[in-house]
């Protein structure tokens, strides 16, 4: 779950939630088994910044903001489904999902200038 949030993070458009498919993962697996040493630990450094961030930024967020964003970016959860399993509208969902990126953003951008 923690790489698909830095996948998630990482990927154009912004607003592309959908989940992964075996297609895409061979194709990073595939990818990743081409990578120079230095490609791998820059790959991984970044993973762990974005671990530790997601873990900051869930201790600071209510539960249904992170679940918004948690069930749309990482879970691969439609919009309009997990808007109806949280009980809020989709515009809610949205913006929690919005919320909770620039926050991770945020936080990585303070993790790596400190």
């Amino acid at each position: 779950a923690k790489n698909a949030t830095l996948n998630a993070l990482t990927r154009h458009p912004k607003d592309q939630a959908c989940g992964g498919s075996s297609a895409a993962k061979r194709m990073q697996l595939q990818a990743a088994s081409e990578m120079t040493d230095d490609e791998e630990i820059d790959l991984e450094y970044r993973r762990q910044v974005y671990r530790r961030a997601a873990e900051i930024v869930r201790q600071r967020a209510d539960e249904v903001t992170w679940q918004a964003f948690s069930m749309t970016m990482i879970e691969g959860v439609s919009i309009s489904e997990a808007a109806e399993k949280l009980d809020r509208s989709e515009g809610i969902v949205y913006a929690a999902r919005s919320r909770i990126v620039k926050r991770l953003r945020d936080v990585v951008s303070e993790l790596e200038d400190g």
